[in-house]
């Protein structure tokens, strides 16, 4: 019976402990200070982050592992790369917001930003208020802004 009390909380650590998708930040205070291919380089280590992530949500013999022993570490992997997707999306709009405010020849082609798509008012309010918040324009600019998107 001492053995059991010993071994149970053990397994159900290690199976928990399995597969847990790297969760980024979505910003770092040396993000400002970023040169261009510096903030490219980092757009590309985020969306390596949400690949892995998207993939710790597959069919992994891993999860079905985890799926047919304990369905509650399964569930917990799927949870943690819901979070680690959503925060790697996170910081590759922040760091695409910091290469537009610099003004980089190339905003991250291979990332999901699109300035073709057309942007809902609260995606254009939320672009705005990042450009204010990181000082890339000042209060002027952000109120004529905010006023034009609302129009």
């Amino acid at each position: 019976m001492k053995k059991i009390r010993v071994i149970l909380p053990a397994i159900f650590l290690f199976i928990i402990g399995c597969a847990k998708p790297y969760i980024t930040e979505k910003s770092y205070p040396e993000d400002k200070t970023l040169n261009c291919d510096e903030l490219e380089l980092a757009v590309f280590e985020a969306e390596k982050y949400k690949k892995d992530a998207e993939y710790a949500k597959t069919a992994t013999g891993g999860n079905m592992t985890r799926m047919l022993m304990f369905w509650p570490a399964w569930a917990g992997t799927f949870h943690n790369a819901d979070k680690a997707i959503i925060a790697a999306e996170d910081r590759i709009y922040h760091l695409t917001v910091l290469m537009k405010g610099k003004k980089c020849n190339k905003i991250e082609a291979s990332s999901s930003y699109n300035e073709n798509v057309p942007k809902s008012v609260p995606t254009q309010l939320k672009e705005l208020k990042e450009l204010y918040d990181t000082g890339l324009i000042n209060e002027s600019e952000y109120r004529k802004g905010k006023k034009k998107i609302l129009k």
